[in-house]
């Protein structure tokens, strides 16, 4: 049983972690966004397992639950300290203020209701509202899809490492290629009951398979094929990150090997009903699915399968670039994950009609299809998963190494392209580089302007408001939302208080912000002594730079590089503490030896206080 005093100190610890503005390199943003917290169970440090249920709230008490939970399942906690990637998505944080509250439980529970929820929950401030300003959202891949091409059969996509060219297969059709990241398809090859395709990293080498038909290889990028090998119900491949190792598998046939870049294959294995197959990067750990039967893996590029789990009705299977993180799915069944190179797996989400599944090249990543259902999306290697996009008859899904670019195939629809970094500006949804719900206003643009249309060449200034920076509203200059009384800026405000005063949060990029090198191996630390007379004599800490001040005595302030002295200083008095937590360890130890001493010598004094008191008498 839990104590409700380990949940006291857990939410505390929790809350300082979450409040910290975490700023990275420049780049797309995500939705998702890091959680770490320190846990005690039953006021000693944690270790083991334990599920992890967020939620998010309108208010800091009661209010209205927003968004979905996002439950973590079989969180590893060591001594106390664990991590995990929180995603609720990009429509959640609007500009409203938000709370979240942290459910807590054993993880060898599976009772939904004995979660303990953590109080007070914490305000949510920094990385997810970095996310989202005053209606500009940016999205992850996964989140938003984009209807591409006609309405086909489509049965099977690949995408090269960098997601640029892929292709798609249509039963009874053509093959497609697409050499712009999904966004335009040109037919290739002759029709047929195209089963399955697969590419190389860079895309070169494609090879497709084709139910009742042949292997077909390509070896320029998917403009011409040659058909290799026999006749057979071909139904999955998968090759090498270099295209030379290469593996197809037969419904109700053998598994067949080609160490040549698809030119010639050896059979392996029995003949059940195969039904996808997938290999890590350098093609030496490979992974087959049997419908109505089980998963195999072979360590040896395929030359020999050793049986794993149970019988399932197993559709689709996808790995990491190295092979450690594997992912399969089950028609009607659930999703099961392996962190050990297919050895064991681990159920995840809800019985479902999964169709197919495609992870990153770190496993991160990982998106999967229901025929008839949604897209799922995992960002944290399959342990848990939110649904995107609309029901359809989703038939295959692939993306890019790592995760950005992603595209997914309907079968008798259409194909579905989703990339990191769209940004919408009033939509929550943008289906473009840049969406804007509304009116675009510019002072000028750059560029041939061959794509705008209604746009004024010739604008009239209109006026604008005292002590307001103006902006264009399509026709003329109008009042903007900086006030500039010309000694003072205030953004959200007219009453600026100092030179700049801005009325809501601020968010930082660039530069060193966090001070984690003092824990690297040659990063010098001064002993406490150093470091107090340092102190003592300078009036400062060494880390936080010396007071300046301009020529009116004002103190000036680097905020970054000042924010990163104090970080330096926190983590180096932790050092500090851990080095006389072991020394003050070391002399309880030493003082419990010389108490023994002690009483030992007591009781010598004693023994021998009485024999002389014996013989004086």
């Amino acid at each position: 049983m839990k104590t409700g005093k380990m949940w006291t100190i857990l939410v505390l610890l929790l809350g300082l972690v979450l409040c910290r503005a975490e700023v990275s390199e420049a780049g797309p943003m995500r939705t998702a966004f890091t959680y770490q917290g320190h846990l005690y169970d039953s006021n000693r440090v944690a270790n083991g397992q334990y599920d992890l249920q967020f939620k998010l709230y309108d208010a800091d008490v009661d209010g209205n639950q927003v968004g979905i939970d996002v439950n973590k399942p079989d969180v590893d906690v060591i001594d106390g300290y664990f991590g995990v990637e929180v995603d609720f998505g990009s429509g959640v944080f609007d500009g409203g203020a938000a709370w979240l509250e942290l459910g807590v439980r054993p993880g060898d529970q599976d009772d939904p209701n004995v979660y303990t929820a953590l109080s007070p929950r914490q305000v949510v401030t920094a990385t997810p509202y970095a996310l989202q300003s005053r209606g500009l959202f940016v999205t992850d891949s996964g989140d938003t899809w984009t209807a591409k091409e006609l309405s086909r059969g489509w049965t099977s996509v690949a995408i090269s490492a960098d997601g640029i060219l892929q292709t798609a297969v249509v039963w009874g059709g053509r093959i497609y290629v697409s050499t712009d990241s999904g966004d335009s398809w040109e037919a290739r090859e002759s029709d047929r009951n195209w089963y399955s395709v697969a590419m190389s990293a860079d895309g070169t080498t494609q090879t497709a398979v084709a139910w009742l038909g042949r292997i077909y290889v390509s070896t320029d990028s998917g403009d011409t094929w040659v058909a290799k090998d026999s006749n057979r119900n071909w139904y999955s491949v998968a090759m090498s990150a270099d295209g030379t190792k290469q593996t197809a598998v037969v419904w109700g046939g053998q598994i067949y090997v080609s160490t040549n870049s698809g030119n010639s294959w050896a059979a392996k294995e029995s003949n059940r009903d195969w039904r996808s197959v997938a290999m890590s990067a350098e093609g030496t750990i490979q992974t087959a699915a049997v419908t109505d039967g089980q998963i195999y893996v072979s360590t040896d590029s395929g030359s020999t399968w050793t049986a794993k789990d149970t019988n399932r009705e197993w559709v689709s299977v996808a790995m990491s670039a190295d092979g450690t993180v594997q992912t399969a799915v089950v028609a009607g069944g659930q999703i099961y994950v392996s962190t050990d190179s297919g050895d064991t797996w681990a159920a995840k989400e809800s019985d479902r009609d999964w169709q197919s599944v495609a992870m990153s090249a770190d496993g991160t990543k990982q998106t999967a299809v229901v025929a008839g259902g949604q897209v799922y999306v995992s960002r944290d290697s399959g342990n848990s998963w939110n649904t995107k996009e609309s029901g359809r008859d989703w038939e295959a899904v692939a993306m890019s190494a790592d995760g950005t670019v992603q595209t997914a195939v309907v079968s008798g629809g259409q194909v579905y392209v989703s990339c990191d970094g769209f940004v919408g500006v009033g939509t929550m949804s943008p289906t473009e580089e840049l969406e804007v719900n509304g009116t675009v206003k510019a002072t000028a643009f750059v560029g041939d302007g061959s794509g705008l249309t209604i746009v004024e060449t010739d604008p009239e200034v209109g006026a604008v408001d005292s002590n307001y920076v103006p902006r264009w509203d399509g026709s003329a200059l109008v009042t903007g939302t900086i006030y500039d009384d010309g000694n003072s800026v205030g953004i959200g405000t007219t009453s600026p208080a100092g030179m700049l005063d801005v009325n809501g949060p601020i968010y930082q990029r660039g530069g060193e912000l966090h001070a984690d090198y003092v824990f690297e191996a040659d990063y010098e630390l001064e002993s406490i002594d150093e470091h107090s007379e340092y102190m003592w004599e300078q009036k400062h800490l060494p880390a936080i730079p010396q007071t300046e001040r301009d020529e009116k005595g004002q103190e000036i302030i680097e905020v970054g590089g000042h924010r990163r002295g104090i970080v330096e200083e926190l983590e180096k008095a932790h050092i500090y503490i851990e080095q006389l937590h072991k020394r003050i360890g070391e002399l309880q130890e030493q003082n419990g030896r010389m108490e023994g001493r002690l009483a030992k010598l007591e009781a010598m004094i004693g023994e021998s206080a009485e024999g002389w008191e014996g013989e004086g008498q």
